[in-house]
Order: structure tokens, then sequence, then C-alpha cells
């Protein structure tokens, strides 16, 4: 190889180096397809590295000027891997901390070229050469091998003495499966093998065939889960007028929805788990919705809510590539989407949750666990990428015309859609396998209570809908809700209707810990309910502004079973039998006037009863010390 061969590949091998380390250190996410995005990322810094060092070589022919090559040979590889990609990066800057990374690798690479000015001319030896590639070979390495997010908000037990799980006093571990529908999954019926193991799960567990969650997006719904309240109640929901915080205020997403928090004042699950002297702990996938801003950390020890990648911190390489255009193809996109997630996949919740579980092993605990596999923005993995026919690649739908009511989804888009979700789905349940595995390794199940429950579900097409957060349709509010007690060993079915806001009433009697009082739901083995089973979904911003017709209103389903009642706060009411037609095709409200009319009185004898229990929306300056908390620990720039 000639020496010039030498230099541009030293260049190349310490340039592509320099740009994964800065990303890591930066907190970008490097873990899907790590190899094929560092030949990427190099193939695209070439672009730029290239006529740099032609750049350099060039000075040798300005007059009287021997060239930088001649002057300091090594410093000038150096310059030419660097230089570019500090060019590029420093007006993406946004704060000290960001710009750190890059003023360390400059003092660095500074302190080399002086050491090789005083060491004199002469050409680097190929034994050099190959050192420096080595380095730089080394260096991606470790780029690749950043710690997994969240490993340092892990915490280690409280010191003292400890209460002991027994199947009279049961740990807990509760598993929401982000955006799952049960009608997806083997255990509720669906011929695609998407959940074998929760099929065998449902074999040793209560399975409850109607459950239904108080919301059709995450917040409002995990806030019922671990407070007994409806949304109406709680009100950690989307905000009506003034007041609330929006993701992209907070640095997270570029959602500009307004939602408020759960109040402080809230009574929690993890508050009366960590009273009854129960170790505490949550690992949430989603770091956008359930990130501790929003109140649900309420209670818990350990919060594992880290941020996701932001595109200001993305490679060097890969942000020319989307300025080549090159994002208009799936390969490229499948980068870049898939290291720029929002959210933990599951194998990455695992390690997080078994890691903080191995040191509570003798100790009482409770273990939250959310994880988002079967959420957008599907990005198929490995081996599933092939596992149905249309599952490796973007689902193409016409978003625009569909949700305008121009026309329905044609079959071939929603396969698309199906086949895409549906590995996702499979993915979340062979996750969930290796997780269990371990604990039942550990003997820690027949010890504890086991409740896994969807937040909300997905519409894929069905009612003119796509993705959640529209309405109360069954698609997107009907959720799995599997629970396992201590021991169990032989699976049982019920067949009626349950809601979530029910599940903080049974998991303090299975506990035996404290019942606060005030809960709104009934325990799942009961009976009587103190209010009817109600769904509530508030104006999403981004659809309302959108597509106003259909949603720049509210949505509440009522629940009498047969039939569901669907009122729309702008008049529109649907009636539903759910047991006739449990994919709510037929509306029935004009042929059973008596029953609309019965269930409308219930829905407002509902929203007289229960009313809003907490203060009113958290005010500016509050949230300003909000942020500045969150800016101490890092969580903001």
């Amino acid at each position: 190889m000639s020496r010039r061969a030498f230099a541009l590949t030293t260049a190349l091998v310490l340039a592509t180096a320099l740009d994964v380390m800065v990303a890591a250190a930066s907190g970008y996410n490097l873990r899907m397809e790590p190899l094929r995005l560092v030949a990427v990322d190099a193939a695209l810094l070439a672009l730029l590295v290239v006529p740099t060092l032609g750049a350099v070589h060039a000075t040798r022919w300005i007059p009287g000027f021997p060239g930088l090559t001649a002057l300091v040979p090594r410093a000038s590889v150096l310059f030419a891997a660097w230089a570019p990609i500090l060019a590029l990066r420093v007006g993406r800057v946004s704060s000290a901390s960001e710009l750190a990374p890059h003023l360390i690798v400059t003092a660095i690479l500074a302190l080399v070229v002086f050491l090789e000015t005083r060491r004199g001319p002469g050409a680097p030896r190929r034994a050099e050469a190959l050192v420096a590639i080595g380095a730089g070979l080394l260096a991606i390495a470790c780029g690749l091998a950043v710690p997994l997010p969240g490993r340092w908000m892990l915490t280690e037990p409280p010191p003292g003495s400890a209460s002991h799980a027994t199947p009279a006093q049961p740990n807990l571990i509760l598993i929401v499966v982000d955006t799952t529908r049960a009608d997806h999954l083997g255990v509720y019926g669906y011929p695609r093998p998407t959940s074998p193991w929760l099929d065998y799960f449902a074999q040793q567990a209560t399975v409850f065939e109607q459950a239904l969650s108080s919301s059709s997006w995450t917040l409002p719904a995990h806030a019922t889960l671990f407070t007994g309240l409806f949304p109406r109640s709680h009100g950690a929901d989307l905000v009506e007028g003034e007041g609330g915080m929006s993701l992209v205020e907070l640095g997270r997403l570029d959602d500009t929805a307004r939602v408020r928090p759960l109040s402080p004042d809230a009574v929690t699950l993890a508050k009366l788990a960590a009273k009854a002297g129960m170790d505490t702990g949550a690992i949430c996938a989603n770091s956008a919705y359930l990130f501790r801003y929003f109140g649900l950390d309420q209670g818990f020890q350990t919060y594992v809510d880290p941020p996701g990648s932001r595109p200001s911190h993305r490679p060097v390489g890969l942000g020319l590539g989307i300025r080549l255009g090159m994002d208009r193809f799936w390969g490229f996109r499948r980068l870049i989407e898939g290291n720029e997630r929002f959210y933990l996949l599951g194998s990455e919740v695992n390690r997080l949750a078994l890691h903080w579980l191995d040191r509570r092993r003798d100790r009482r605990f409770f273990l939250f666990l959310n994880y988002m596999d079967a959420h957008e923005p599907h990005i198929p993995i490995g081996r599933y990428r092939w596992l149905f026919p249309a599952s490796d690649g973007p689902p193409k739908v016409a978003e625009r015309a569909i949700r305008d009511r121009q026309r329905a989804i044609l079959p071939e888009e929603q396969q698309r859609l199906v086949d895409v979700y549906d590995v996702g789905v499979r993915s979340l349940d062979d996750h969930l396998h290796d997780l269990f595995d371990r604990l039942a390794a550990w003997d820690l199940l027949d010890r504890t209570v086991v409740l896994i429950v969807g937040d909300h579900g997905e519409s894929l097409g069905e009612h003119n809908e796509l993705g959640h957060a529209n309405g109360v349709y069954a698609s997107e509010v009907r959720v799995p809700l599997l629970l396992r007690l201590p021991g169990q060993r032989d699976g049982k079915r019920v067949s009626r209707l349950v809601h979530m806001v029910d599940v903080l009433p049974t998991l303090v009697d299975l506990l035996g810990i404290e019942n606060p009082g005030g809960l709104q739901g009934a325990t799942l083995f009961g009976d009587g309910r103190p209010y009817p089973l109600v769904v509530y979904t508030g104006r999403y911003q981004y659809l309302a502004e959108h597509y106003p017709r259909y949603y720049d209103r509210t949505h509440y389903a009522l629940y009498r079973d047969p039939w569901t009642l669907i009122r729309h706060s702008d008049g529109d009411v649907e009636l539903y039998d759910i047991r006739a037609d449990p994919e709510e095709k037929r509306n029935l409200a004009g042929e059973h006037v008596r029953e609309v009319t019965e269930l409308t009185q219930e829905l407002e004898g509902f929203e007289e009863k229960v009313k809003p229990e907490f203060a009113a929306p958290v005010t500016a300056d509050a949230n300003e010390e909000v942020q500045r908390r969150l800016r101490a620990l890092g969580y903001l720039q």
C-alpha cells in the first residue's frame, strides 16, 4: 500500500472513531445494527476526509512553503480526521455540556500537533500508521460499548433490615406492555404466532377476557393504574385551555400536546408499597410520558427513565447522509430511527430489571416494568425482520386520506400495518420469555404476584383510525390483563368486563398493604363496583389541529354489558353490542333509542359524581422550578 493510501486509511479510521466516540459521549444510542452503522458512517465520512486530506497535501504547492505534510506529517492526518467533524458538529451544539467532548478531543489533538512540531519533519512509518489504525478500531469498539442507557439510575438497596417476601406477603411485578392489543395475542384468540410465551403464561394465570383501559394513551392510563382513579379524578391528562407542559418544552420529543402531570398529593401504589417496607423500582422503556416530570415516579426508590438520542448528537456521517437525501431509503432510515429511539428495547429493560432484582432477591420488592416493543416507530430487528410477509419495511399508508374519511384503508395498506405491528408484539413476547426464565431460575415466582396489562391498544385502520390517542374504540382501549398469584399452576378465564381502575384495589388486597380508601374501582375478583366502566380520551393537539372534523372533540365510552355507548363532545353518539360485534362495526344507536337514553343518563351521572380530586395545573413558576431541577439532574439542556 502506498504512503498516501496509508494516510487516507488512517485518517478515515480515526475520523470514524472520533465521530463514534463523541456521539456516544453525548448520549447517542449506537446499539441498532452497530457494525453496519459504523460502516455507513465511515463511507459517508470519506466524502469529507478525502477532500480535507487532499487540501492538506495541496499546501505544498504554496510558493515558499514546504506544506503541512512535510512539517507535521502525522498531525496532518489527525487534522484531516477531526477538522470536518468539528466544523459540522459545533454548529449543532446548544449547551456547554454538549461542547465538552469536542473541546476535549480538540485539546488532545492540539497537544499531539505540538509534540509533532517538536519532533521535527519526517514521513510517518507504516508501523506508526498501523498502530494508529489499531487505536482507531479500538476506539470504535469502546464507543459501541457505552454503558446501557439508564444504568447510572439504578440504586443499591436501602441500608438496614428489610422485609422478606412470603406467599402471604408476596413481592409484586407489575408489567405494562405498552400499545399491545388483546386481540393480537394468541391467548385472546389471535391465529398468528405472536405470543407463544404469553400463551404459556396464561395457562398458569387468570386471564381477563374483557379488560378495558381508562384511556387510549399512555399517561392517563398509567396514572389510573397507579392510583385506582379515573382520569377525570386524577387529572394526569391532556389539558383543556391554559396550563400543562409539552414534551417539546421538556426536550424529549417534538410533541406539542400540553399535558398535566399527576399531582404530588396523589396516593400511588409505589407510595403504599414503600410504606409497607417493600423496595420499589421502575424501569420505564417509555421515556416520553413516563418521564418523571409527569409524576409517575412518586414512591419509587429507583426510577429509570433515560432520555433517548437527540438528533443533535447524531454522528456527522449519518447527518451528511440525511443532507444527501439517503433517508429516502429504508435501510438508511432504519439506522437513523433505530438509534434515535425515545424508548428502551425489551432486551435493555430486561438487563436493567435483572440488575436491580439481583440485589433484592432476598428482600420484599415491587418492580414496575414498561415495555415499548409494540409501539411505533416499528423497527424490526434481526430475525424478526422477515417473520411476517411485509414486516421488514415502513408501512405505506395514505394517512391524510384515511383520517379525513376520504376513503377507507386499503387491504394491502392494512396488511402492512398488521405485519409490522405483529413483529413488535412477537419481539416483546420473546423478551418476556427471557425475563421469566431468569425469575424462575431465581425461584422468585412462588412468592411473587405477577400482573401483565396493556396501557392501551393501537388502531390499524379500523374506523379510519391509525395509531392511538384517537378516541375510545375497542381497538385502542381493550387491553390484555393477566394475573398470576404466587404458586398458581392452573389457568382461569374471567369473561365479565373489568377495568384498569380495578387493578389497585386488587393489588392492595393481594399484597396485604394499606388500602388508602376512596378508590374508584373494584377488586378484579369481586362483582359490585362503585362507578360504571368509563373510558375517556381528550383532544390530542396534533390531531385536533390537522383533522379537526373528527379530533377536535373529546370522547367518552360507557360500558354496560353487552352495550358500549360512545359519546363525543360534538354530539355524535354511537352504540355497539360488544358481545355480538366486538369490532364495533355496526352502530345501533338509531335502533336502540331506549338503551342510548339510559346509558347517556348513566354517563351524565358519572360526570356528576366523579370530580377532579387535585388542584389546578401547576403554575408557570412551578414549571420553571421543575425544569431547573431537571436540568440539574442532566435531563434538560
